[in-house]
This record gives C-alpha cells, sequence and structure tokens, in this order.
C-alpha cells in the first residue's frame, strides 16, 4: 500500500481515538496487522479497497485486465444480457513469491504480462441476479496458463452463490478419485479490471481456470470437421448438454422422441454463433441420442452398447454427494460421445462436470437422494453383474474415502481456506449480499459449516447407499398381450403416463389396470415394478355424461389489458364417464372467445355466456361478467338448496351465489364435517357414503396481497338416506 494512504488511515484512527479511545487501540492494533504480509487473522483486510488503485495483496494470484474502452466499454459489456457485447484489451498475472497451489504443490506457477485478449460476459444465473459477474477470456496466442495446457479459452468463476469460494475446487479434486476422462482445473485469484471510462476496480476473488471445450488439453474427442459427412468421421465426437438455457429456435436445440431437450455444444450449427451447417452431422447425433434413448428404455443392459457405465455411475455419484441443486436440469449438465473405432459403437459418456457452487452445503439437508434424469432412472433398475448399481456401489467405496479426507482437519478443505481466506475476506467487503451473511460475516464460519455439512452427507449415504437398489421401479406397458412399452418410477416420486393406448373401433379407452385392477389414466406412484395393461370397454356398457359443473355457477372479473386469459373450471358427471369429450362456444366472440380446451380469452367490457355441451347433448351455461368498474367483495353467499336430500351413492353439486351477485372472490373452498357420512371435494361435488345427517361448510374466499384471506361462508344440510 502507498505512503499516503497509510497516513490518511494512521489520521483517521487518529481521530477515532479521540472518541473512543478503547475501541481505537483494538482497531487500531488490527489495522496494523492487516498491512502484515503474514498476517493470519481472517478479520484482517490487508491490500486496497474498492476505491482503491494498487493492487491486493492476499497471497494468491492477481488477474489484472486492463480494457481499452475506445474498442467497447465495459459497462456496455456487463449490461449485456446475452454476453454478445465483447471488450478487447491485455491481461497479466501476477503470481506472488511463495504461492503454492494447494491441489498439486509442485507446478511452477508463473507470471504473465500483457496478453492480448477479448472479453465478454458467461454464465446464467450468477449473470443475472449478482453484482459480482463471471466472465470468459479469449486470449489472442494460446498460453500454457498455470500448466493446465496450452489454450486460447479460459474463464473467470466468480462464486458469487458460494459463500465458501471453494465448492468446485472441492467437486474438481474428487472427480480425480472418480477418474473423469477431463475435469477442468481453476486456481484462486484476485480480479482488477481497468478502463479509461470504468476506472480502475477490485471486483473480487475468482478462480482462473479452464471452461469445457473440445479439443486438445481439454476434452480431447477428436474434434469434428467441417466438412465430415461419412463415416467413421461423423460419428463423434460431440459434446452435448442440456437445452434448458438454450434458445428455442436455435439449430443446436432438439427433443427426443421421450421429450429430452438436447443442445450440441460442439460442433455448433447455429451461424449465428459462429457456428457452421451440416446436416448430415445434426441429423446423426440426433438419431442416435434417439437411439441411446431407446436401449435404455427397452431394458435390462441393452443400453451398455451405447453408454458408458462407469462414467453413468461417477457422475450420478458426484452429484448426489454434493447435493447438486442444479444436477441434470441446467445447461451445465453435459454429455459426449467418441467416435466409432473398427466398427465398434463409441459410446456416450455423462460429463464433464461443471458449476458446482449451486451445491454441497448450498442445500438445506444433507439427506436424500434422487436418481434426477429420465436417461438415469433406468439404469437403477439393471441388477446385473457389472451392471449400474454395482459400479455405484464400488466407486461409492473410493470416494467416500477421498471425502473424509479433504473434510477432515487439516485436510485439503482447510488448506483452500489458509489459501483463500484473506481474498474471501475482502471480497465479501465488495460483496456482502452474494455472501448471504451480516455485519458479523466470518469466513471460518463458512469453511466450518462446509466441513460438516460434508461430515454428515457422508454418513448419511454410507447409511442408506444400499437403498438405491428399491429406489426406481419399471412400468411395463401392455396393449393386447405385447409390451408397447416402460418408463421408470422413483418411489419419491408421481410418474405422469406417457404411452398412450391405441384407438379400438367399438370399444372405448378407459385407462391403465394394474395387476390389482386399479385404474390409472394421468399419473401414477408406485413403490414395486409394475404392468400396466391397456382397458377397454364396449362403447353400449360406457356410461354417458348426466351433468356439467363449475367450479363457481358464474364469475365476475375486472378487464385487464395486459391479462387476457381466463380459466374456466368444468367437470363431467358421473366421474367415470367415457364420452368426456366437449364443445365451447361463446355467445359473444367481440367479448370472449373460447377454444377447444375451454381457455377463455378476454377481449372487451361486457357480459358473456360460454357454453359447454358433452357429444350426448348435454348442455350448461357459464355467465362471464367483465366490467372496468372495481368489484366488490361478497357480502354473503347462498346455496340454491339449504337442505340436499340423497340416496347412499348418489352425487350430487352445491350450487352457490353471491350477494351482490357481480362480486369479486378467488374461489370456493368446502368441508364435511362427518365425511363418514357424505364427502366433498374440490368443486363442490357430494358423494353420499352413510345414512345419517351432516352439513356442509362452504367459503367464498379472497386472497390479498399481503397473504390474508377474507371470507363469507355458510352451511349445507345433507340427509343420507338408505
Amino acid at each position: 500500500m502507498k505512503r499516503r494512504n497509510l497516513a490518511i488511515i494512521a489520521l483517521v484512527l487518529f481521530c477515532v481515538c479521540i472518541l473512543a479511545l478503547t475501541a481505537c487501540t483494538a482497531q487500531s492494533s488490527g489495522n496494523n496487522a492487516a498491512n502484515n504480509a503474514n498476517a493470519a487473522d481472517e478479520n484482517t483486510v490487508p491490500g486496497n479497497n474498492a476505491e482503491d488503485d494498487t493492487l491486493p495483496h492476499n497471497g494468491i494470484p492477481v488477474v489484472t485486465i486492463n480494457i481499452d474502452e475506445s474498442k467497447g466499454t465495459i459497462a456496455d459489456m456487463l449490461a449485456s444480457p446475452n454476453h454478445e457485447v465483447y471488450t478487447y484489451g491485455t491481461l497479466s498475472i501476477d503470481v506472488p513469491e511463495g504461492f503454492h497451489y494447494s491441489d498439486y504443490p509442485d507446478l511452477d506457477l508463473k507470471s504473465y504480462k500483457d496478453l492480448e485478449i477479448s472479453l465478454r460476459g458467461r454464465g446464467n444465473s450468477t449473470w443475472h441476479v449478482s453484482e459480482k459477474k463471471p466472465f470468459k477470456i479469449k486470449l489472442d496466442k494460446k498460453e500454457d496458463i498455470f500448466s493446465f495446457g496450452k489454450n486460447k479459452h479460459w474463464v473467470l468463476l466468480a462464486n458469487a452463490l458460494d459463500p465458501s469460494l471453494i465448492r468446485n475446487r472441492i467437486t474438481y479434486r474428487l472427480c480425480e478419485t472418480l477418474n473423469f476422462d477431463y475435469t477442468p482445473q481453476g486456481v484462486p485469484v484476485d480480479l482488477v479490471m481497468s478502463g479509461s471510462q470504468y476506472g480502475t476496480r477490485y471486483l473480487g476473488s475468482y478462480l482462473l481456470g479452464e471452461n469445457i471445450r473440445v479439443g486438445e488439453n481439454r476434452l480431447d474427442i477428436g474434434e469434428l470437421e467441417e466438412d465430415d459427412v461419412d463415416m467413421p468421421g461423423i460419428s463423434g465426437g460431440y459434446l452435448i448438454q442440456n437445452a434448458l438455457q438454450v434458445p428455442e429456435g436455435s439449430p443446436n436445440r432438439f427433443i427426443t422422441k421421450r421429450g429430452e431437450t438436447w443442445a450440441t455444444d460442439t460442433p455448433s450449427f447455429d451461424l449465428i454463433d459462429g457456428g457452421y451447417k451440416n446436416d448430415a452431422q445434426r441429423d446423426y447425433i440426433r438419431n442416435h441420442l434417439n437411439t441411446v434413448e431407446d436401449a435404455l428404455f427397452e431394458g435390462g443392459d441393452a443400453y451398455k452398447e451405447f453408454l458408458d457405465v462407469k462414467a453413468a455411475a461417477s457422475y450420478w455419484l458426484i452429484n448426489t454427494l454434493a447435493g447438486n441443486l442444479d444436477a441434470y436440469k441446467t445447461s451445465s449438465t453435459y454429455i459426449y460421445k467418441v467416435r466409432d473405432t473398427d466398427g465398434t459403437t463409441g459410446k456416450m459418456y455423462w460429463g464433464p462436470i461443471w458449476d458446482y457452487d449451486y451445491a454441497w452445503d448450498q442445500n438445506e439437508t444433507y439427506e436424500g437422494m434422487r436418481a434426477g434424469h429420465s436417461w438415469v432412472k433406468p439404469l437403477f433398475t439393471d441388477r446385473s453383474e457389472g451392471g449400474f448399481l454395482e459400479e455405484v456401489k464400488k466407486q461409492w467405496a473410493l470416494l467416500r474415502d477421498d471425502a473424509k479426507k479433504i473434510a477432515a482437519d487439516g485436510g485439503l478443505i482447510d488448506q483452500y481456506y489458509e489459501e483463500t481466506k484473506l481474498s474471501a475476506q475482502q471480497d465479501h467487503l465488495i460483496d456482502p449480499d452474494g455472501k448471504n451473511t451480516g455485519a458479523e460475516y466470518s469466513y471460518k464460519e463458512q469453511v466450518e459449516h462446509l466441513k460438516t455439512w460434508i461430515r454428515n452427507r457422508i454418513d448419511w449415504l454410507d447409511e442408506n447407499i444400499d437403498s438405491i437398489d428399491a429406489m426406481v421401479h419399471t412400468i411395463t406397458y401392455v396393449v393386447d398381450g405385447k409390451v408397447v412399452d416402460r418408463d421408470y418410477c422413483e418411489v419419491t416420486e408421481s410418474l405422469m403416463l406417457r404411452a398412450t393406448a391405441p384407438d379400438k373401433e367399438g370399444f372405448i379407452y378407459k385407462g391403465w389396470e394394474d395387476e390389482d385392477g386399479n385404474i390409472y389414466e394421468f399419473d401414477i406412484e408406485t413403490d414395486h415394478d409394475t404392468t400396466l395393461t391397456a382397458k377397454y370397454i364396449d362403447e353400449k356398457d360406457a356410461p354417458l355424461p348426466s351433468d356439467i359443473i363449475f367450479a363457481k355457477s358464474d364469475d365476475a372479473i375486472r378487464f385487464d389489458p395486459e391479462n387476457k386469459v381466463y380459466l374456466m373450471q368444468w367437470y363431467v358427471l358421473p366421474a367415470d364417464a367415457f364420452f368426456r369429450n366437449v364443445e365451447f362456444t361463446s355467445s359473444d366472440e367481440n367479448i370472449a372467445s373460447v377454444n377447444e380446451d375451454g381457455e377463455v380469452t378476454i377481449l372487451a367490457p361486457g357480459t358473456v355466456t360460454i357454453t359447454v355441451t358433452t357429444v350426448n347433448g348435454i348442455s350448461r351455461d357459464f355467465r362471464l361478467v367483465i366490467t372496468e368498474d372495481e368489484l366488490p367483495r361478497p357480502e354473503k353467499i347462498a346455496p340454491e338448496q339449504d337442505v340436499i336430500r340423497m340416496k347412499v351413492g348418489e352425487e350430487t353439486h352445491i350450487v352457490m351465489h353471491t350477494e351482490p351477485a357481480i362480486s369479486r372472490f378467488d374461489e370456493y373452498t368446502y368441508g364435511s364435517e362427518n365425511s363418514d357420512i357424505a364427502e366433498v371435494d374440490v368443486l363442490g361435488i357430494v358423494e353420499a357414503v352413510a345414512e345419517g345427517t351432516t352439513r356442509i361448510h362452504v367459503s367464498a374466499n379472497t386472497y390479498t396481497d399481503s397473504g390474508d384471506t377474507i371470507s363469507c361462508d355458510t352451511w349445507v344440510t345433507v340427509i343420507v338416506e338408505p
């Protein structure tokens, strides 16, 4: 730090001493220690602050980026939501004397001066939710930074969601135990950025390292050439990512037959993003991924021809141990395919791993595990020798021991702490909100919390890893005695039924029937392998609709040009009616139109009637009032019938009205005093269960913006006769 800055600090401290001598003595001692290069107290912050133009001195490398803002401003780059704005300048790396990288202490780390670069933003969540931004660096010439191998492409990870700043490093280190083909590496650095308009600013503690990329010294799977159109060249290598954050309409994006959305990262077929057009390559990898998916859902171990079992187990294990909240969900999820050789199909591999700042102790609990992806679920049903379950348990025995050593007192996490504690403290001063901590911030506490979480997580997995044998079950769909499809259901989930039964002339499809005669139409929960058989009934035996009911007999809404969709709630009785197809018509399409699904589009103020008609001629009207006036809340509600008489087994609907008739509320709710006599559902459908008398409570509820509920209510008496 410059002498004039020390003089200013001394003067300030002197003034503070006059006001509070005792407090000043303690603080002055702390500030003096802060300027000691060997300071060990994490609460002292040597180096500069956000307004200082000197480099930080926190014992780790300092990256300085100088941007020529005549070619593009830093402000414009930071304001670009899609990272389309580039800046240009130089990058320097100053490695302090005596610095040893904890992961590889024998590496010869050298400094660099004024490397020509282009710089842009990168990332998704961090870029949009944090003031501390991540960056993508492209060097004009390849450099072997930190002995990671020559490359032009590097990243500065902000770790803005990670108060420990080391979650990614832990993950990278553990992946060495699992022997992934490639895992990116990085070194902790302090980042300073400078520009003529931007000034010189310390941006915080970062991780400078590799990004996921196909090529020598990275994921070396044989990069495709633009003119490859024949086998075996066209068969690999492809780097694929989850397409969640890839724009719809991108030529890289596609959906498999079973609805999984993937995108090609390398090669890219997006001309706007620097890719090339090659329909042969694009069609090949899309068809191949559908082939892999088919093999997975075929059951058994047919998938082994196309998917590497060990990589799948490793990828699932690291995500599971880390409790990764982003696992399998975002564009940080990768798979890749290697090229075919000597007539042998090049396999698909899960990985490389990427982006674990939203993992580890970020999760609220250290308990629980999930299969996590539709392509992973089938693997849990392969109990063959050398299958997925066996591989997971074998690798867990190795991974747990390494994870325990890393989280032990004096282990690698403690070494990370010693290495980064001064940088972390200074980082917190400029980005406190990103650490979710208050004024009593302690980096030591963040790291200790992480260590404790990892130890608890290991213990829980040790006790529960064998339960993976029964975590996923097979759903087999059968039509006319033939297996037509399979699906896979976790014991913790409700699975949406995917298979569609074919139409059969003269018969009506009723649903999927299990071995016990239970019928499923939409979803299923199961704790065992289940066979579902398509159930049909003869048309002449099918019960016809007897009525149509609405959640509200009519409704009133205020006209809002910005919100034109109204969802009408309707239901066909009886519940087992199979002619459920209905038609919708609007009395005035200048006021509101209605589509084939009953979704109403509001066009203008007025009163409109929506008519719902079944195929057997049952027709009911729903009145909707659309007004520009402020709508009052109901002062009173009243049923059409105060007393309802029913026979055991009958169903009826409670029809309600409000006073005033045109009023605003959100919904009716219903409850039975004695459900052993009469049950009532959310739509006010009452089912007579047994002889007796009970009451149904009805409430019209309005939910306020503050979370309160305003209600008015009444009672309906139900008498059930034999």
